[in-house]
């Protein structure tokens, strides 16, 4: 069999054994190619590159494996997220986007051809986000040894590559290393291990092989078409019912759930508001940048900053939101989206839970009464405190009666807030 009938049968194997992506995978094109490392790789515009003296040692369901693999990269938008996680190109983000998709390939019974990075690899459960995986990372090489390879090296933290029980060692990159095969189709440690290379699909950093936007000579998929094909797909997914895991189908309810509110625009308002208020614009000088028009040498000019606002999101999750809590996700995505980051906070009639998210995805953690003060007061207390709170509710609440000393955006399904809140109303049905 030869390496072109190797992909097609990869391709047929990939869209028959998981049906709620087939759509994805037909939309891919596949480019061969001579890769430094690794057997596959992709970039943005839905290429997948594969090395042919690599896949020519595969059986097609092995590489139909690496197909998903490479095509999850692209549904998940993770060139993206490493911007907005200040990852790009390096080797704990592609380890960490790894880990988001091979738990869920695995529990699907997808045979790997090779060693590849797992959750437990890296001390962390299942189910979790790049987000999530890639804290745990950061923290990891923070208190990792002087002298220590970044990441732990290897899968099971090594600090010279990864060490099987015999003591073979191997090294790694991209967040995956292959191995020797076991009985049960996925690998285990071996000394015939290998470095694999990623693309600007996972990580977001263009690679010398890839093709650069779609063009005639070369074609790929528009970033608008490509939102149109994410968005088919999510709806494949909701039709597909039972066999589709937790993670795929919170993404698929954060697709279909696009934002009703030019967030951008509201945020942008409330907070220059807000810093003028404080004695400072929305952008301000610093000494923190040099001024690019500096006059004089001799003298040090401050340059202009921009000031990023520390938001706070109150997410009504007591009963009555149960039917919304597609709104509750879509708005609170969509202002991770614009600002890179904020504090989420689920209350009902008491705080349920709070932390900081990139994404605004994850569980909603509620189910009870509606008190939204108890979020606006959590929300007041924070440190630093924040430039500005939103709170995502149906409106069925009671509010403080004294306006609160930062300025408050109450987007609502139903009645809107108090005066002293910048009131939005969203529409359900639109």
């Amino acid at each position: 069999m030869n390496v072109d009938e190797i992909i097609e049968l990869a391709v047929v194997a990939a869209r028959a054994t998981r049906k709620y992506t087939a759509r994805a995978v037909r939309s891919c094109h596949f480019v061969p190619t001579g890769l430094p490392k690794g057997a596959m790789s992709c970039d943005k515009y839905w290429r997948i590159y594969y090395d042919p003296s690599q896949v020519a040692s595969m059986i097609p369901l092995e590489a139909a494996t690496l197909v998903l693999h490479e095509c999850d990269h692209i549904l998940l938008r993770h060139f993206e997220r490493a911007v907005r996680a200040g990852a790009v190109g390096t080797e704990e983000m592609n380890i960490a986007a790894d880990c988001e998709i091979n738990d869920d390939l695995r529990a699907e019974g997808h045979p790997f051809p090779y060693r590849m990075y797992f959750p437990e690899d890296i001390g962390a459960q299942e189910g979790l986000l790049l987000e999530e995986y890639l804290a745990i990372l950061r923290m990891r090489e923070r208190d990792r040894r002087p002298g220590q390879r970044p990441n732990g090296s290897g899968p099971n933290g090594d600090e010279e590559g990864r060490q099987d029980s015999d003591g073979h060692q191997g090294e790694h990159g991209d967040g995956r290393a292959t191995a020797q095969d076991d009985s049960d189709g996925n690998s285990a440690p071996g000394e015939d291990d290998q470095v694999v290379s990623g693309g600007s699909g996972s990580d977001g950093m263009p690679r010398p092989w890839e093709l650069g936007e779609p063009s005639p000579e070369h074609p790929g998929v528009t970033e608008e078409k490509g939102e149109r094909i994410r968005l088919a797909v999510a709806k494949d997914i909701k039709a597909h019912g039972r066999g589709v895991s937790q993670h795929w189908g919170t993404w698929a309810d954060a697709t279909m759930t696009k934002s009703k509110i030019p967030w951008g625009q509201r945020i942008s308002s409330a907070v220059r508001k807000a810093c003028i208020s404080a004695g400072a614009g929305r952008d301000d000088y610093s000494y923190s940048r040099r001024n690019r028009h500096q006059p004089w040498r001799q003298y040090i000019v401050p340059g202009m900053v921009r000031h990023i606002p520390n938001i706070a999101i109150v997410r009504d999750t007591s009963g009555s939101m149960s039917g919304e809590t597609g709104i509750l996700r879509g708005e609170t995505e969509a202002i991770c989206r614009h600002i890179g980051e904020a504090h989420l906070i689920d209350c009902d009639s008491a705080i349920r839970s709070q932390g900081r998210s990139s994404t605004g995805r994850g569980d909603l953690h509620g189910g009870g009464g509606t008190d939204m003060r108890v979020g606006i007061e959590a929300a007041l207390k924070m440190t630093p405190a924040p430039d500005l709170i939103v709170v995502v509710t149906d409106g069925e609440t009671p509010w403080p009666i004294k306006k609160p000393k930062k300025p408050v955006i109450i987007a609502s399904t139903g009645d809107g807030g108090p005066k002293w809140a910048i009131n939005i109303h969203v529409d359900i049905n639109r």
